[in-house]
């Protein structure tokens, strides 16, 4: 895994270290077509010292994390639709779906990276942290470092200026990985699906799988060996319409893609769905071979990769230690029980190694 940055506490609190962040990085869109807002990314100053350090057991262990993600979401008591602008309409979500989003990102993280068969790679960012309610100047800091198009800027500022709260989930951003593209090599398509299965081994349906809630890492040696055809990697973003489902205990890949074709709450084929659509009804027999090679093949290098930690780290010398090493633990309340002020809830550990 390349990420789960841990707050250097020496320094600094959790929510300084977020506004030391902000205050010194420059931001850019990720992604616009998230349900309920915006997902953006940023990326520490050149010679700035970074609050958060890599969690990795591998050679990123205790290197500084230069970037982390920011999703923005429209908050409201009942699901409002609203026109950003250009015909961009997001829905508000209410405090208990944004819990649950929350819990459930959390959730999939902590079953994903703790996996026998895939320990220490977790088919999302790690949350950092979780704003309620955010301030005008927590908008201001960020709309000021913001160097997309200024019609993304646009999108930002109307965002923050409609009259409903605005949730923000704090999460690291792994080096390396970024957006699918639509005219990407089909072999990336391929790792993504992998990625869906594993999703749905963890028991949820994503609801949501288009592109840019895709990244890729080209470079990443994921697969057993080295080879072009084998390197590379997919993360998951956005679980705003995710729902846990039942008795998916096994990898099989025409559930997942069954199960997210009809996830729909409209019953219709949403554009983003294309590309699973074609995958079941033209191809499948042959892709699910390949997705089981890259299984077994997956399996040989994860073997590598527990002999390898046991082997640098004495005090993690088994399955179980590593495990609890690496989870992050939930500290969101229950929006019945939440104060109307600005809060931030961290999920990291206090913890070095």
């Amino acid at each position: 895994m390349k990420g789960s940055g841990i707050l250097n506490y020496r320094e600094f609190t959790l929510e300084t270290a977020i506004i030391y962040f902000l205050n010194n990085c420059k931001i850019n869109m990720l992604s616009k077509n998230s349900l309920n807002g915006l997902i953006l990314k940023l990326k520490l100053n050149n010679n700035v010292k970074s609050p958060f350090y890599d969690i990795t057991l591998g050679e990123n262990f205790n290197k500084p994390v230069l970037s982390i993600i920011i999703k923005c979401i429209l908050i409201n008591y009942n699901n409002q639709s609203i026109d950003l602008c250009e015909n961009i309409i997001k829905s508000t979500m209410t405090e208990i779906d944004f819990d649950n989003e929350v819990n459930t990102q959390i959730d999939i993280y902590n079953r994903s990276i703790t996996d026998d068969e895939f320990i220490l790679e977790p088919i999302c960012p790690a949350i950092i942290s979780v704003y309620k309610n955010i301030s005008p100047d927590l908008m201001q800091i960020i709309y000021n470092n913001f160097e997309g198009t200024e019609s993304d800027k646009k999108l930002i500022y109307n965002l923050f200026h409609f009259q409903v709260k605005i949730n923000l989930i704090i999460m690291e951003a792994i080096e390396g990985f970024n957006v699918l593209k639509e005219n990407c090599d089909p072999k990336y398509e391929k790792f993504a699906l992998f990625e869906l299965m594993r999703l749905h081994k963890y028991g949820y349906i994503h609801g949501d799988y288009h592109k840019e809630n895709i990244l890729i890492n080209t470079n990443y040696q994921y697969y057993f060996g080295n080879t072009h055809e084998l390197m590379g990697k997919a993360l998951i973003l956005d679980f705003g319409r995710s729902k846990p489902i039942n008795n998916i205990n096994l990898i099989r890949l025409k559930s997942a893609l069954t199960y997210e074709i009809n996830s729909l709450s409209d019953n219709k084929t949403h554009w983003s769905y294309i590309w699973l659509s074609y995958h079941l009804y033209n191809c499948f027999d042959k892709l699910n071979e390949y997705l089981e090679t890259l299984y077994k093949n997956r399996i040989k290098q994860n073997k590598i990769i527990i002999e390898d930690i046991i082997k640098q780290y004495p005090k993690l010398n088994t399955l179980d230690k590593i495990k609890d090493f690496i989870k992050i633990h939930p500290n969101i309340k229950s929006s019945s029980k939440s104060s109307s002020k600005n809060k931030s809830g961290g999920t990291r550990r206090n913890r070095q190694y």
